[in-house]
This record gives structure tokens, sequence and C-alpha cells, in this order.
């Protein structure tokens, strides 16, 4: 769940997002992730939790006109742009007190997904619905939970480039990097440096033009993989790249790090 709140917040530039689920009639939270670079600006103003933090003691009606019932009874997103100025908006004096700015809520399997950004500069600013590429989370659950992952990256097509718009890495793969270079840096998060041609003959375009599969068996000897130095270096051995409706994920598994 960490994973695909975490990949939320990246895709859309929120600075939080907040898992719901309907029990009884009633929404609660089930999950909840802000972003690190949210922590620090809320740190700098004295405060020290969040929007999602207090939103964690709420219920809410599924009956009601709330934006995640609302979005829930319909099956539709739904969108608020400044949610501190709306009044019909249920968290709006919480909204107000975190500096919190416009709001998306979108169905999910299971319950309804909630993100949003801050009237800061350590989020994206949403003039109206922003879009939301559909993460395959359940690929992403199996990647983690029955693979064993060490890392998840999601690439989106960005003019005649993939990119990253959104990755995870396991904090026992993180802690392993740290203890072994003393740095916050995974693989994951330095892909985002690289942009692979479209047009080009890598794994992450050639299968996003077939629509078909890849498994890598060894990242770290593979010279047609463009971060095979990189992969040496965290150790990132098999990788899986899996082709989706709004993009591309790629995950992979990690050796020991020497």
């Amino acid at each position: 769940l960490q994973a695909a709140l975490k990949m939320r917040c990246d895709s859309a530039g929120s600075c939080y997002a907040i898992y719901w689920t309907e029990t009884d009639g009633m929404f609660s939270v089930a999950g909840a992730y802000v972003t690190p670079e949210r922590r620090k600006a809320l740190r700098a103003k004295g405060l020290t939790t969040d929007f999602a933090d207090a939103s964690k003691y709420l219920t809410i009606s599924a009956e009601s006109d709330a934006l995640v019932s609302t979005c829930a009874r319909h099956g539709t997103p739904t969108f608020v742009a400044n949610a501190a100025a709306t009044e019909t908006f249920c968290r709006q004096a919480l909204a107000g007190v975190y500096g919190i700015e416009s709001i998306v809520c979108k169905p999910v399997k299971g319950g309804v997904l909630e993100f949003g950004t801050s009237s800061g500069p350590e989020t994206a600013t949403w003039p109206d619905m922003p879009p939301c590429p559909d993460l395959p989370k359940d690929e992403i659950k199996r990647a983690l939970e029955d693979l064993g992952a060490a890392y998840v990256i999601f690439w989106q097509l960005r003019g005649d480039y993939y990119e990253v718009t959104a990755e995870f890495a396991t904090p026992e793969h993180e802690r392993a990097i740290r203890d072994r270079y003393g740095e916050e840096d995974t693989f994951a998060s330095v892909s985002k440096m690289f942009a692979l041609p479209a047009d080009g003959d890598g794994y992450v375009a050639t299968a996003a033009r077939s629509g078909k599969s890849f498994i890598v068996p060894n990242a770290m000897e593979e010279v047609r993989l463009k971060r095979q130095k990189l992969a040496q270096k965290f150790g990132i051995r098999e990788v899986y790249i899996v082709p989706g409706k709004d993009g591309v994920l790629e995950y992979g598994m990690a050796t020991e790090i020497a």
C-alpha cells in the first residue's frame, strides 16, 4: 500500500495520498503517505503532523456529499481546486491549518484514493483536475509481496522519451544502500535521471511498442540495459519489464550488496 501511495504522489506531484475504505456505511483511513519534502516544509512551520495524519482520526458517512463519498457513490473522480476556501468541503478547516490547496479523489479497487497539493513550492499546482494515470497496483503488489522486488519504477511517455514518473524502493533495500554507501540514492531514484528514446531498442521502449513483457535474468551483465553500470552498483539482478495502459512498469530483485 505504501508503494502505491508514494508512487501516486510521484506521478501526480501531490504532497500526500490517503486510501479510504468503507465499513458499515462509514469511510475511514486505511493508509496514508506524506512526501519527505512536505514533512520538511511542515517542520519549518513548526508543524509535526500533516493533513493526512489529521484525517486518520475522522470518519465520513458513505451517504454524505463529501468528496470521498461522492467519488465512491458515482464511481468517478472528484476534484476541489481550493479546499481551504470551499465551504462544502467537510475538512475545510483542516485544509486551512495545513495549507492544503487542491484535492482529487479517485475510485480504486476496495475504496477511494485521495491525493492533494499544498500552497507551498514542494508540490505541483493543479488549475483543474490533473491527469490520473492508472498505476498497475495489482502488479506492484505482486512484485513486492510475492516476488520480493527491491524496487518498482513506472515509466511514461513524455514527448519522444520514456521518463520515470513514479518510483519506490523497499525500506530494506534503502537500508542496505545506506549501510554500504552512506547515501540515500537507490537504483530507482537515480533512474529518474535517464530518458529512454521511444523509438530505441531498449527494453522499456520495446515493451511499450510490442505490448510484450520482458525478463532480464542478470541486469548487471546485460549490455542492452542502458543502466547496466547502475545495476552493478546497486546489486540489481533480475529485472521485469511489464507494459500497461498508461506506461511501463519495471521492477527488480537485488542481490546482497557486498
